[in-house]
């Protein structure tokens, strides 16, 4: 499957195959929080940095600007255009901004509003999580079960799949409600040489 790659310090996306046996792999990724619903974002970002922020070999948060990272994490409310409520930028600008290859917007949103925010132009090639309903404690449980799968070589999304497979009529008790976007494809994190 032909998708896009990236070099870290450009600012263009570099056109290249990633696919199940040559994913594109992020030694000691770093994630990013951006919160844009002030105050009621707050203790979403910090009941969730708990539980994943210690995966990643750097932790960052704003509340203006997306950090530069690898996985971003954004609370926002999406507006019927898709854009976060009191930003100027798209969800996708924020993500490239950040040089993102994962991202997810870990509040509460509806899905018109979702599906609004990807259709906007794809020239920054990332995994994206737009999720509809966080289930209370399940988002964190099950990031942090996707993010060290990752982490044992698995690609986004292999560990996916393990974690809340794709059958019709399924219910995922234990996963939050999401749109997956797998844009940029097999992405994992780490020195592993193999996902098998």
């Amino acid at each position: 499957m032909a998708l896009l790659s990236w070099l870290r310090g450009k600012s263009r996306p570099v056109r290249q195959r990633t696919t199940f046996d040559h994913p594109y792999r992020i030694q000691q990724p770093r994630i990013g929080f951006l919160n844009l619903l002030g105050v009621g974002g707050t203790e979403l970002l910090e009941a969730d940095k708990r539980v994943i922020g210690s995966l990643f070999s750097a932790v960052l948060e704003s509340s203006v600007s997306p950090p530069q990272c690898d996985v971003l994490i954004i609370y926002g409310a999406l507006q019927a255009d898709g854009r976060p409520a009191g930003s100027a930028m798209s969800v996708r600008e924020h993500i490239k901004t950040a040089g993102a290859c994962v991202a997810v917007v870990a509040n509460n949103n509806a899905p018109e509003s979702c599906i609004e925010a990807l259709r906007a132009p794809k020239d920054w090639p990332a995994n994206i999580v737009m999720v509809i309903d966080r289930k209370s404690e399940c988002f964190a449980s099950f990031f942090g079960r996707l993010f060290t799968l990752m982490l044992s070589g698995k690609t986004m999304p292999m560990a996916w799949v393990e974690l809340a497979p794709q059958v019709p009529g399924l219910d995922h008790a234990d996963a939050p409600s999401t749109i997956f976007a797998a844009e940029a494809g097999h992405v994992a994190f780490g020195d592993c040489r193999t996902d098998r």
